[in-house]
């Protein structure tokens, strides 16, 4: 093979990397796409309030701090100390005069003492009566709402998986070019005019521009491209690895632009073929009949993979004529 022969060979299979790149992005995000329709964000149900409770406790700091038992017992001591008193003197058996006039003070004390229990007790149940009340229609307002809210999540997963069964399709569409490409893609390497370890889009795109720029003239021996690309990624000047390329698009700009204007060509491809898929799929997930009955002539990448076929059979079609070539050795 004489060295435009070559730059043609090599020409057609970085056009094949960059279809089988273009594609593979392609699915990946309409991948990505799914697996967030197929777990939508659903919005979240109400949980009822605390239902209220009814507090009788009087003077709750000073009757939590003392016990039940203690509380009574306090309410009850200064009448038993009185019932003492009013006994006769032990000494002298005569009656304490002073105390007929503090029992009955202390008897209204107590009566005030009970008279404060009992409106206490009366507040807290129309307070109680009230609050529980409310907590009901706050509780019809929070089943309503959720009645709202289950409807809501139902129509999101019908559109949701409208949506990702679509973007299927779409993407076996796609895939099935995807594999064609890359079965052409294979029996181009077949032919084994380029050396297996070289075998990847990076490699190809070094060695093409190696040839356009007039730096070599054939793949093997001391100044053919195989030489200079191993020099090259011995100095860190090229990086083969696709992966890390991808990782570092910026980075190889200066010294393997070829590569990297092809990377941007097709990841500009890649948005607006995505993108338009992307979004018809969401305009149409609502229109349920439409939808489950949209058949493989309505997809958008319908356009999309009928360029790429085209593309595939106009360079299978080369590929005898390489056939030739090689037999010739």
């Amino acid at each position: 093979m004489d060295r435009k022969q070559i730059i043609d060979y090599l020409e057609t299979v970085f056009e094949l990397e960059k279809m089988c790149y273009e594609q593979n992005c392609i699915l990946a995000r309409l991948k990505k796409r799914i697996r967030v329709l197929k777990n939508p964000q659903l919005n979240k149900k109400e949980c009822n309030p605390c239902k209220p409770s009814l507090d009788l406790q009087f003077f709750t700091d000073f009757e939590q701090d003392c016990g039940g038992e203690e509380y009574v017992g306090l309410m009850i001591i200064p009448y038993i100390i009185i019932l003492v008193i009013m006994s006769k003197n032990v000494y002298n058996d005569k009656e304490l005069p002073f105390l007929s006039a503090i029992f009955p003070a202390l008897g209204v004390l107590l009566s005030i003492w009970l008279a404060l229990h009992f409106i206490y007790i009366i507040v807290q149940i129309v307070m109680h009566c009230n609050d529980v009340s409310n907590y009901k229609k706050k509780v019809n307002d929070i089943i309503r709402k959720n009645i709202d809210i289950e409807d809501e999540n139902k129509r999101l997963k019908i559109s949701c998986n409208n949506a990702a069964n679509k973007l299927q399709r779409e993407g076996n569409q796609i895939y099935a070019g995807l594999q064609e490409t890359q079965k052409i893609l294979n029996n181009y390497f077949d032919l084994n005019i380029i050396y297996p370890k070289y075998r990847n889009m990076s490699c190809v795109a070094a060695m093409l521009e190696y040839f356009k720029s007039g730096r070599c003239d054939t793949l093997e021996g001391h100044e053919g491209a195989y030489n200079i690309l191993e020099n090259d990624i011995k100095f860190g000047k090229i990086i083969s690895q696709f992966n890390i390329v991808i990782q570092k698009l910026d980075a190889i700009k200066d010294n393997q632009y070829m590569l990297y204007d092809a990377i941007n060509e097709c990841n500009r491809s890649v948005n607006n073929v995505s993108n338009q898929i992307i979004s018809s799929a969401s305009r149409i997930s609502n229109q349920i009949e439409q939808a489950s009955k949209q058949t493989s002539q309505q997809l958008d990448s319908i356009a999309y993979t009928n360029e790429i076929a085209a593309r595939n059979t106009y360079i299978i079609g080369q590929i005898e004529a390489y056939k030739l070539l090689t037999s010739e050795k």
